[in-house]
């Protein structure tokens, strides 16, 4: 079965608002803390065999939470990227439609440093759950995997309840589409703006 970014999206931004609500409320006793934040940014895929398709754009939404007697928060990461190219097929003179679409669901762990009033740095990492779909020449080829992730980065406390932010990140899998075997590891550099509790 066929799954990509959208199949996702409903149940982490379901989990998001469950978990943002549970710990808003705790939140008021002090026992809870967390982050939820949108990402935008730039991946740089490392197997040359997407060609063109190589720099997609990348987009998520990333959530960690805990309570403030754990060492580490919880993570939970939606994170996707996507490109179109147009390409000529030599000889013809005819340009051809190319695209990729990576998704993943990354499952964790972050620490977070927050003792500062406004300077918070993070690493975390853990499983990564990614489904990928390549289009070319008019066939199309999807499938998933399970790999792994890693992240580094830096929220900026603007306000109480408000961060911005930037972050690094590495994940890894291989994908079967077709005929051949990709990995969909790379590095995404990405901004950070979101709410925190």
């Amino acid at each position: 079965m066929r799954r990509n970014f959208s199949d996702f999206v409903f149940p982490v931004v379901l989990l998001a608002g469950l978990v943002t609500g549970i710990a808003g409320t705790a939140s008021a006793d002090g026992d809870w803390t967390g982050h939820a934040s949108l990402m935008i940014g730039q991946t740089y895929l490392d197997d040359r065999k997407w060609g063109a398709l190589d720099r997609p754009e990348a987009y998520g939404l990333e959530i960690d939470f805990r309570n403030r007697h754990w060492p580490v928060n919880i993570a939970i990461d939606l994170v996707g990227s996507s490109k179109e190219e147009d390409s000529l097929v030599p000889g013809t003179g005819r340009a051809i439609r190319q695209s990729a679409d990576i998704s993943e669901l990354d499952l964790g762990i972050r620490k977070i440093w927050d003792e500062g009033p406004f300077f918070h740095p993070f690493v975390g990492g853990g499983i990564a759950i990614v489904a990928a779909e390549r289009q070319s020449l008019g066939i199309e080829y999807d499938g998933d995997s399970a790999g792994f992730w890693l992240d580094a980065g830096i929220y900026l406390a603007v306000t109480t309840h408000f961060n911005i932010g930037a972050e690094l990140r590495y994940s890894w899998a291989e994908v079967d589409l077709g005929p051949e075997r990709l990995s969909t590891g790379g590095v995404t550099a990405g901004a950070l703006v979101g709410f925190r509790w």
